[in-house]
Order: structure tokens, then sequence, then C-alpha cells
């Protein structure tokens, strides 16, 4: 809570800011964003410093920027400060119009606040924020909750990772892990597998990192299963298994197949010597060993043992290298696999609704991308979208790897949430939009 409330509060999220290169997804339209700051500033509230600005996740695209800063091919551990530092510097020099747009805002007695999304978990390390401050005036860091709250509590705001399967963290109110080379952020599964696998992907389907949360790209490599794509869907399907909303593999599950993956790996381990010949060379590759055939189908007898090997394959070998040994392996004939076992319009309206019970009046959530609102009685719900292009839920079923090359279905709604309280004392709220393309 801040010790100064503003009597506005605007609400951003998943505006995904990137180095301004041909892979930075922020959708600007000729500084739209610094503008809209800009508008802030010059509103009747704005010159008497009566606005917040917060900024709920997902400021900063960190987790894609300055890939190659990142050595360590960890599964376990992400940046250390001083990559992270090196991933900020070319999103500041590549937006300045925003950053100096932050600065007028809070020359101006505004508030800018920011929470951290699990692209922008970076924002954690306190040089990271001097060098932000630097760039954008006094910015409030606010981290370490999932929900953060306005108005005595009648406001709730959550950036929604740790509601998804993938993208959660196991101690969000402190990510930090002691490394071999020192104290390095959390690994989250979402974050490995963009950098690992999604980032590569981007360079033949430019669309493939704007489908979120983007364990849905895992249901679009599975119904294409090109070149060992559908183990790469099934290792990501595992990861997100482990998270209490997420289910994988139970017989009336639409992904009941993808859960079979490595029990089929295991079994063309034991049937198929090519295929056994090539995975030994990939062990050995990966492992620096010289393991024979018979003792890699020891090694790799069960799924688990199959994910831990292709956790190691994913962080350590390009996936050029890796996606061959594993096409053909899946059977030709198989149920075709929908996303939404974890359903986050339905989830997360969910989350809203228990904090509703516990006295909030609004809530808001980003993460997913998709702008929703829903309202019941004197309670309203909100989720700010995103300001990069992404895909609505509604057209997954036809989604095709195909498509993740055509712009055209990939649409953006640049949207905000407002927020004012009234002399009376009631939280009035809309969503505006800056912008849209069809």
């Amino acid at each position: 809570m801040t010790t100064n409330q503003r009597p506005v509060t605007i609400v951003v999220s998943d505006l995904h800011m990137g180095a301004a290169d041909p892979y930075d997804d922020f959708v600007e339209q000729d500084g739209e964003f610094a503008r809209f700051v800009d508008e802030l500033t010059a509103s009747n509230e704005g010159r008497k410093g009566r606005v917040e600005l917060l900024i709920n996740g997902d400021f900063l695209e960190l987790a894609q920027v300055n890939p190659d800063v990142y050595q360590l091919g960890s599964s376990e551990f992400w940046c250390s400060e001083s990559e992270s530092l090196l991933k900020l510097e070319p999103i500041l020099q590549g937006h300045r119009n925003v950053f100096d747009a932050i600065k007028r805002f809070q020359a101006a007695s505004n508030q800018c606040t920011l929470f951290a999304g699990n692209h922008d978990v970076e924002l954690y390390w306190l040089k990271v924020q001097a060098r932000l401050r630097a760039a954008a005036g006094n910015v409030r860091f606010e981290l370490g909750e999932v929900w953060y709250s306005r108005y005595e509590g009648r406001l709730r705001l959550s950036h929604g990772h740790m509601f998804d399967p993938a993208n959660s963290f196991e101690n969000w109110k402190n990510p930090m892990k002691l490394a071999h080379d020192g104290l390095r952020l959390e690994m989250c599964a979402g974050t490995m597998f963009m950098v690992k696998f999604v980032n590569w992907m981007e360079h033949e389907y430019p669309f493939a990192d704007n489908i979120h949360p983007n364990w849905r790209l895992a249901t679009v490599l599975w119904k294409e299963a090109k070149d060992g794509l559908a183990l790469a869907a099934w290792l990501f399907a595992r990861f997100a298994a482990r998270h209490s909303k997420f289910t994988l593999g139970r017989h009336d599950d639409a992904l009941a197949d993808m859960s079979k993956m490595g029990d089929w790996v295991v079994v063309y381990l034991g049937s198929d010597e090519p295929f056994r010949r090539k995975v030994t060379a990939l062990w050995n590759d990966v492992y620096g060993a010289s393991k024979t055939p018979d003792e890699i189908v020891t090694a790799l007898a069960t799924p688990d043992a199959v994910e831990a090997f292709m956790v190691e394959v994913l962080v350590r070998v390009s996936p050029e290298r890796w996606l061959p040994v594993f096409d053909g392996v899946r059977p030709d004939t198989l149920q075709i696999a929908k996303s939404g076992q974890w359903k986050s319009t339905i989830g997360l309206r969910q989350e809203a609704k228990q904090q509703w019970d516990t006295g909030a009046e609004i809530v808001t959530i980003g993460h997913t991308h998709e702008y929703d609102a829903f309202t019941d009685g004197l309670k309203r719900y909100y989720n700010t979208g995103s300001w990069t292009r992404s895909l609505p839920w509604s057209k997954d079923k036809e989604l095709t790897l195909a498509r993740l090359k055509d712009e055209s279905w990939f649409p953006y709604n640049l949207i905000f949430l407002r927020v004012e309280q009234q002399a009376d004392g009631r939280l009035a709220s809309e969503m505006g939009s800056r912008g849209r393309s069809a």
C-alpha cells in the first residue's frame, strides 16, 4: 500500500517492452505509450500530482532481450544481477521516449509503480531498480506478493503468473537462489521453455511467443508434431503438471495422449535400433559420456528419466540437434489435443471472486494477454490484456504452425483500467483502449 494514495489509479500490464528490434513485441504505434503517459501528466489530475500509474507485471521483456548474455545453461537458475543489467540496457536505449515520459509524469508529483511479472523478475535486483530510476525517475517497486492493494484493500491487483501452471515460482517472496557462481534468480519452467525453445522458433515462426500463457503453444506443437515437436510439447506439459491447477493424463482429459509421450519414448527405445543409436549419440553429446545403446535403454527406462534427460537436452543443445532425433516417436493416429487444461479466463475469474469474498470491490489481473471484464452486482473484475499482439483464446482450435507466421492472426488491444475514488468514497472504474487492430 502506498503511503500517499492518489485518488486516480491507472493500471496497465504486459507491455513486454523489448529492445526495439524485430523481435520486440511491444506495440508502440508511433510512441503511443509515451503519449499516453504524457496525456496523463497533462490531465487535470496529472497536473495536480493526483495519479498513480501501476504497471502490473511484464513491463519489460527481460526474458528474451539480449539472450547471449545468459550463459549458464541451467534448468534451475536464471540470470545473475550483472547479466540482468546487461539485458536491461538495450530496452532503456531502445525506448527512451517511454522512460522520459515516465520521468516527466513523476516530476509532476504523480507516482509510477512497478509490480514484477514472470518476464521481468529481474526487477528484484537492487541495481536493476537503481538503473531504472536513473532512466525514469523515482519509480516505486512493490515486490514479493501475489496480491497488492489500494484504497484500503478495495482495489486488489495481481499480475497473475502465480496462478499459471508453468509460470509460477517456488519462492515469489524472494526468487533468488545461490548457484555455484553466486546469487541468481530462480528459473521457472515457462522462462526456460521460452529462452531455450520459443526464441529459436521465432526465427521461422515470428509470432510463436505471442501466445500467452505460453504453454498454449505446446498444444499447437502437439497437433502438428513435426521433427520432434511433440516431445517439446510433452516436456512443457510435464512442467505444468506439477502445479495443482493443471491436470494431464487422466482418462477423460483432452490431453491424455500427450501424457503418454514419455512412455512411447521408453517403448521405442527398446524396439527401434536406429532410434536407440540416435538417442545414445545425443546422450553422449549432452553429458560428454560414452554410454552404449543398451545402457541408454536402462538409463531411460521411465518417463521421469526421459523428462530429466530432456531438461538437460533443452538447456544444453540447440533444437536443430535434438528435434530430428525424436521425429516419428509419436503414433500417427491420435486424439487432437485441445488447449485449456488450465482455462485462464475461468480460473482468473475464480481467483477474483475469492478476493471479492475478502472485501475487494475491484480486482484486476494481467498475464494472459486477453482482456476481460466481469461484474457481479457492485463487484468488478478486469483483465487489462496487453500492449502486444496476442491470440484470442477463441482462435486456439484453428491455430496451426503456419499461422504463427501470419500477423493478421495476432491483433492488439492497448488496454488500460482507470479507477477513481469519488467524493463520497465510492470507487468508479472503467476500461479504456488506445487503439486496436482487427
